[in-house]
C-alpha cells in the first residue's frame, strides 16, 4: 500500500500534464491514497507486520504525497498567495523532521507518533482535498471550497509547526543533540 501511495503521488502531476483540468480525478486519487495511509497502518498493527523499512517508507510516502499535492494546489489556485506561506511551512517541517530522524539513526525515530502529529496529518489531508476541489471548481476565492481549504491549510500549518517543535523538543532531550565529549 505504501508503494501504491508513492505511485499515486507521482501520477498526480502526470495527470495535470495530460489534462490540465483533471482536478476531480486528482482529488479522487488523493483521497484513495490518503485512505491507504490509514489502512496500511491499521493492518500493519492489527497483523503485527510492522517493520523498520515499512515505517521509513510510510513516512516518505506521506511526505511525497503531501508535498506534491501542495505544489499542485499552489499552481492551481488563482489566489495562491493565501496558501504560499502555510505550504512552505509544511514542506520545511517535513524536511526538518526527516533530517532529525536521520540524525537519530537509520532514518527511524525512537519517538512515538504523537496525537498532534496524527491530527496534523488528518487536517492536512482535509485541507488538501478541499483545495483540490476548489481547483476543480475554478480556483478562485469566491468558491467556498477554496475559502474553507485556505482556512484549513492555515490550521494544518499551525499544527505542523506545533508538532515539529514538539518533535525537536523531545529530540533535544536525547543524546544526539548534545556536544560530543572530548
Amino acid at each position: 500500500m505504501t508503494c501504491f501511495r508513492i505511485a499515486s503521488a507521482l501520477t498526480i502531476p502526470v495527470l495535470l500534464l495530460v489534462a490540465p483540468t483533471a482536478y476531480w480525478v486528482i482529488a479522487a486519487v488523493f483521497v484513495i491514497a490518503s485512505l491507504t495511509d490509514y489502512l496500511d497502518g491499521y493492518l500493519a498493527r492489527r497483523l503485527d507486520q510492522q517493520t523498520r523499512l515499512g515505517a521509513v517508507l510510510d513516512t516518505i510516502a506521506d511526505k511525497i504525497l503531501v508535498c506534491i499535492v501542495l505544489i499542485v494546489v499552489v499552481g492551481g489556485l488563482e489566489e495562491r498567495s493565501w496558501i504560499m506561506l502555510p505550504a512552505c511551512l509544511i514542506i520545511a517541517r517535513e524536511f526538518l523532521v526527516s533530517a532529525l530522524r536521520e540524525l537519530e539513526g537509520a532514518g527511524v525515530s525512537g519517538h512515538a507518533v504523537t496525537k498532534i502529529a496524527k491530527w496534523k496529518a488528518a487536517v492536512q489531508m482535509c485541507a488538501l482535498f478541499l483545495l483540490l476541489l476548489g481547483c476543480a471548481t475554478g480556483g478562485g476565492m469566491e468558491s467556498w471550497l477554496v475559502v474553507a481549504g485556505v482556512f484549513t491549510i492555515w490550521l494544518a500549518a499551525a499544527m505542523t509547526v506545533m508538532s515539529g517543535l514538539d518533535y525537536f523538543r523531545k529530540a533535544r532531550a536525547t543524546q544526539f543533540m548534545e556536544q560530543p565529549n572530548d
